[in-house]
């Protein structure tokens, strides 16, 4: 194990130095470092749904184009199964993103927030909502525990729409913040929020190259699990559920029906090669912002 992990480092240096990039935007040699020596991975988004109560049209992760029958949400049974699969021979991961979708809509969200809270392995736990349900008693009853100690397990990140006015009487952004910082739960929501156009999902690199240079100078690196499994962003996982480009097992996303192998998390890292970030512009879609939360007509 210590030969490939070594051979991972080297490899990336050189990838690195070839391709003309001195640092990376999450230093993925760092990140190799910390999964080697300490077993700890820093940071897994999960989709816990595809279904929202909005329908944007500019949505990052394409989620309202999403076919019916590709929509899910996971039940607790599920979550515990794939999170326990993904800790299986992890030490720690330092933040669980919990997202959607809308995450509030998930009818087992009490039990998945309170596994993953109690959960010795789970560093800190962030709830992403987009500010149009409230936060049921129960749901604050089960994270408040976690909420009141001297370093607070949970954050709630309320995203804020309300610049547009389409959509801005369905937001209730200061009355949730409102009622979790009563109960002394942490809460942030921010000032404004800048939303870019989303370019069709089709082909715009084939060249190993370029995709290796758009990989490792991606600022939106999230790993993340999708339905059972985990890829290297949330775009890979939905391009999956949109039947687009072909990704191969074990080196662009790993398969949580099923304990990972901790050879397999070091080269899922280290790989630079992502089928899915040809069918990604999302660098360049980034010249002229637009409204957020534009709905789909």
């Amino acid at each position: 194990m210590l030969k490939n992990f070594i051979t991972a480092i080297k490899n990336m240096r050189k990838t690195l130095s070839d391709l003309g990039i001195k640092k990376t935007k999450t230093n993925r040699i760092k990140i190799l470092i910390n999964l080697f020596l300490f077993k700890k991975i820093p940071y897994v988004e999960v989709v816990l749904t595809t279904r929202c109560t909005l329908r944007c049209r500019d949505c990052a992760n394409y989620i309202p184009d999403i076919k019916s029958d590709k929509q899910y949400s996971m039940t607790f049974e599920q979550y515990k199964s794939y999170l326990d699969n993904l800790l299986a021979n992890i030490k720690r991961i330092h933040k669980l993103v919990i997202l959607g979708g809308e995450p509030l809509l998930v009818k087992d969200l009490d039990k998945i927030l309170e596994y993953s809270l109690s959960h010795p392995k789970v560093r800190k736990v962030k709830l992403v909502t987009n500010g149009t349900l409230d936060v049921s008693e129960n749901l604050i009853k089960i994270i408040r525990p976690y909420a009141k100690r001297l370093f607070p397990k949970i954050r709630f990140f309320i995203s804020n729409y309300s610049i547009n006015t389409e959509i801005a009487g369905r937001l209730k952004i200061e009355a949730i913040s409102a009622k979790l910082k009563s109960f002394g739960i942490s809460v942030s929501s921010a000032r404004t929020t800048t939303w870019y156009p989303v370019s069709p999902i089709k082909l715009y690199s084939i060249c190993a190259k370029q995709n290796r240079k758009k990989f490792l100078s991606c600022p939106y690196q999230c790993v993340s699990l999708t339905g059972s499994e985990l890829f290297v962003c949330p775009r890979a996982g939905v391009f999956k559920l949109h039947d687009v480009c072909e990704q191969e097992k074990g080196r662009e996303f790993l398969d949580l029906s099923k304990p990972v192998a901790f050879t397999d998390f070091l080269a899922f890292y280290s790989n630079v090669d992502f089928t899915a970030c040809g069918y990604c512009n999302m660098t360049g879609d980034v010249a002229q912002a637009v409204l957020p939360a534009i709905q789909k007509q």
